[in-house]
């Protein structure tokens, strides 16, 4: 399920579900998510009547109210008890001091990071009426419930999980019942079964596999309502959770509002506030850019997407860039100098902290590596320094520049091509046109950096024997297509659009056109769904084998970005305005939809997406 309303300050990230659940606590974002498939529900009692607000029984909308910060509104009506839930989210923007460059090696969070949720509840009936709110918690401290403790805390007045260095408070603003108890384990439910019937058993103290629920009760006039304040703070010590205090919703005062109360000057921007809102949820403020948070990927594999691929994070960062916003790849680029550690090359994925991400890839058959993941992030080096205000920063250009060219120089075959390595879609070795793109881009873009002209000679020689190498063996001499790989010529392949976008051929060189031609008359989903997919035969959430693959938003958004350098702006507005059909209705996008359905599959949302959404905009914006 698809997370409509995300959270984040760069150290807690919290990401809700339509149906009101919090569904994913990340704390410190990108190494634990305590929650990972569970949820923090909540469940409304009105005359003798219950219900989760999960369950069908509710209808619902969403939106974010404002971007800075973001908050989030959420309503749920249920006709059968007569009442409503608003539900105002947010994670309040307390001023905390950024790292400095070489802090973060020992990843650390600070000592606490809180979010808030308001209630507003509404009686819908013409009668005064008592209504009781539970909120219940099915935290897995660490990603585990072994060893896990859940306590109510009679000073702090509310239930406090913790295990380790992690303590999160919950705490109902009025709460007269609460409840501990073991969840899935010895046939035990939870607390959560203990609410159903409007009344909690008080008991104080639950460990091993628990969890929590709390009430707090109104009493409404006709058609009256009353509000409740709720709060998740989280701290490495159980003495850092207080002192506490309710606090109201952040002031509209500075903050930029969208939707229909929008005070920027066009929906445009308002639009890039909020993909560049949403993108900044899922960055650490040590400097990792993560892929996507929603921990409802691992019901089809045990494993997520909350890492940082170098690549990803430089294809979001250059954009980024492109609008002035320098500070998110400055803390990249330091992390990305911690993380490589003195290796000329990245691999596949880190954790937040730097350390290496489960990977697929095997060390049996040649280097594991993807050359795109190093190759892009010296070209976003490269754009950071060269920057007129840029300080000198000459490790970081040894790193990240010099060390990586010169092992692109010696990792190539007797054509001048790179050595095979992993693709863009991390799924097969060889060489393949994006990768050879990229390094040709990092030559280039190292070589103008350059101050010592044997490395500019060489590098700008590797760049010229690269592109020649390229045309020669990657581009089909019949249809002036661009080849997938030397070694499958046939394989239409969406990723090859992206040697456009990779300078290192005038933007007028016709392969463009033919190639853009043969990947949408290939890859155009021929549904009502429509959009791109990635190549043909993609099995990756494959549904059906009537069609190339699922249409992905990043595909559909390049094949807009190619025809907006081509200066066909209607028929990439068009394709931009696919994607944003296929957006949730409070503008977050996941990574692919079904082709006959248009339901989201896989994570939402997807950082990239998001990037690519902002890239697509700018490009359709008049020049000049």
């Amino acid at each position: 399920m698809p997370r409509p309303l995300v959270f984040g300050n760069g150290r807690l990230l919290v990401q809700c579900d339509h149906r009101g659940n919090i569904r994913d606590f990340a704390w410190p974002i990108g190494i634990w998510n305590h929650l990972s498939g569970r949820a923090v529900r909540i469940g409304v009692w009105a005359e003798g009547g219950f219900s989760w607000l999960d369950s069908a029984r509710w209808e619902r909308s969403h939106r974010y109210e404002s971007v800075d910060p973001l908050v989030g509104v959420e309503t749920h009506d249920s006709p059968e008890l007569g009442v409503r839930i608003e539900i105002r989210s947010w994670i309040p923007l307390t001023p905390q001091p950024l790292p400095e460059r070489g802090e973060g090696e020992n990843f650390s969070p600070p000592s606490s990071d809180t979010f808030r949720r308001r209630f507003t509840i509404r009686n819908l009936r013409d009668s005064e009426r008592d209504v009781r709110l539970f909120v219940t918690h099915d935290f897995r401290i660490m990603e585990s419930d072994i060893g896990d403790c859940a306590l109510w805390h009679p000073v702090l007045e509310g239930i406090v999980h913790f295990k380790g260095a992690v303590s999160i408070l919950a705490r109902l603003e009025g709460s007269d019942q609460f409840a501990c108890g073991i969840t899935e384990f010895a046939d035990l439910e939870g607390t959560w079964r203990d609410a159903e019937d409007g009344e909690l058993s008080g008991n104080p103290i639950a460990q091993g596999s628990v969890d929590s629920t709390v009430r707090a009760c109104v009493r409404l006039e006709p058609h009256g309502s009353a509000s409740l304040n709720y709060e998740l703070r989280v701290a490495d010590r159980m003495e850092d959770l207080g002192p506490f205090a309710w606090t109201t919703l952040p002031s509209e005062c500075g903050s930029q509002l969208v939707g229909e109360e929008c005070v920027v000057p066009s929906q445009a921007e308002a639009d890039d506030a909020l993909d560049l809102a949403i993108i900044r949820t899922q960055i650490v403020n040590t400097g990792a850019v993560l892929a996507a948070n929603d921990s409802d990927i691992m019901e089809t594999n045990r494993a997520n997407y909350s890492y940082c691929w170098p690549r990803d994070a430089a294809n979001v960062l250059h954009e980024l860039l492109e609008r002035g916003h320098r500070g998110e790849a400055e803390r990249f680029i330091d992390w990305a100098e911690r993380t490589i550690a003195g290796k000329p090359f990245f691999l596949q994925k880190y954790r937040a902290d730097g350390t290496l991400g489960a990977t697929w890839h095997p060390w049996t058959i040649g280097l594991p590596i993807q050359q795109d993941e190093t190759a892009s992030v010296v070209s976003l080096v490269a754009q950071v320094l060269g920057s007129l205000d840029a300080p000198s920063r000459e490790d970081t250009y040894d790193s990240l520049i010099r060390k990586p060219l010169e092992f692109f120089l010696t990792f190539r075959d007797s054509k001048g091509l790179p050595l095979p390595s992993y693709d863009l879609w991390e799924e097969r070795r060889g060489v393949h046109a994006h990768t050879v793109a990229t390094v040709i881009a990092a030559f280039q873009d190292g070589a103008a950096l350059a101050t010592d002209q044997d490395e500019k000679y060489r590098w700008n020689e590797a760049a010229a024997e690269m592109t020649a190498a390229f045309r020669r063996h990657l581009v089909c001499p019949d249809t002036g297509r661009i080849f997938r790989n030397t070694d499958d010529r046939q394989t239409i392949d969406a990723a090859t659009l992206l040697v456009e976008f990779s300078g290192i051929l005038p933007q007028a060189d016709p392969i463009f056109v033919a190639n853009r031609n043969a990947v949408e008359s290939a890859l155009w989903v021929d549904t009502e769904v429509s959009g791109l997919a990635r190549y043909q035969g993609d099995y990756y959430f494959r549904v059906s084998e009537d069609v190339p693959g699922n249409p992905w938003i990043i595909t559909t958004l390049w094949l807009a970005q190619s025809y907006a350098l081509a200066g066909n702006g209607d028929r990439a507005q068009e394709l931009l305005n696919w994607a944003n059909r296929f957006a949730d209705e409070t503008g977050v996008l996941p990574e692919q939809v079904h082709p006959f359905t248009g339901e989201p599959l896989s994570v939402a949302p997807l950082t990239w997406s998001h990037a690519e959404r902002l890239r697509t905009r700018r490009l359709l914006l008049p020049q000049g």
